[in-house]
């Protein structure tokens, strides 16, 4: 496996027991997101409003940082990550089966590998990129470790950071380049046919040709999981080996793909509230 400068750098941007019956786990269900590190995956979507040139791909950008701050300021109040756990939690709850207590103290090791990680300058990184990929081949455990960083649903989450990003891009540049007349004269409907286009098209496979790497989707899920290999590598052995359990399980499962889902259909929920609302606020505003 090769390590890369920039998924060993994500680490500071994104910075045993077997599952028992089925029944709700309330407790269990929080102590999933903090294993996913959902909250924190979710708290990024906003970031992205702050979106400048390169990445907004039009030829006159003198408005783009005033239409960033407008932006910046409405992405803060509508993605939530209140409103973001709530929705993530009342899916959870719908899932029965228990996470084991033991993942508070797994959970807590990862962040403070993580932590360690993030708190190194890009040139200490690039410097230990060749021993990290040496104390990972090391690992007796690497199958299970691979295992668990393929079975997690942070990639998953990550790759929705890029899914906005593409919104965001879509709307600056369609409110910077557009006639805002003809956007005055759109009726509601045809604006909410807009925004079902975008949302789907933003979900599409990448187009291999086109994308800065924080907006390609599959590159950012990639970077992700490699992410998560690596923090692996760095915990206790027992510890890989109750989360391989816990992934390979029922319920390992089918957390995954509740969290996943509620997590996509927030972002979408938001991302469509956050177009509908920029375009309306910059349609009202004085010629």
């Amino acid at each position: 496996m090769r390590w890369t400068t920039a998924a060993l750098a994500l680490v500071g941007v994104l910075a045993a027991i077997l599952p028992g019956r089925a029944m709700a786990d309330p407790a269990g269900d929080e102590r999933y997101l903090r294993l996913e590190d959902a909250e924190r995956v979710y708290a990024g979507m906003a970031e992205f409003a702050r979106m400048q040139g390169p990445l907004i791909e039009v030829s006159d950008r003198r408005e783009l940082p005033a239409l960033a701050e407008r932006g910046t300021a409405l992405a803060a109040q509508t993605f939530a990550v209140a409103g973001a756990r709530d929705a993530m939690l009342e899916r959870l709850r719908k899932t029965p089966g228990e996470v084991p207590v033991a993942f508070d103290a797994i959970v807590a090791r990862m962040r403070a590998v993580e932590a360690e990680f993030a708190s190194r300058s890009l040139e200490a990184l690039q410097a230990g990129e060749a021993d990290a990929v040496a104390h990972y081949e090391a690992r007796p455990d690497r199958a299970s470790i691979d295992a668990v960083g393929d079975a997690m649903a942070a990639p998953d989450l990550a790759r929705e950071t890029a899914v906005t990003g593409l919104r965001v891009k879509w709307i600056y540049e369609t409110l910077l380049t557009g006639n805002m007349d003809e956007m005055r004269a759109m009726t509601p409907a045809l604006v909410e046919t807009g925004i079902r286009e975008v949302l789907d098209r933003t979900r599409a496979p990448d187009d291999p040709e086109y994308g800065a790497p924080p907006l390609r989707k599959e590159l950012v899920r990639e970077q992700a999981r490699m992410v998560k290999r690596m923090v692996l590598s760095h915990l206790p052995e027992a510890d890989v080996a109750a989360l391989a359990a816990f992934y390979a399980s029922d319920v390992g499962r089918a957390k995954r793909r509740a969290l996943v889902e509620a997590f996509g259909a927030r972002n979408d929920e938001d991302g469509a509230r956050f177009i509908r609302q920029l375009l309306e606020r910059e349609r009202s505003r004085t010629p």
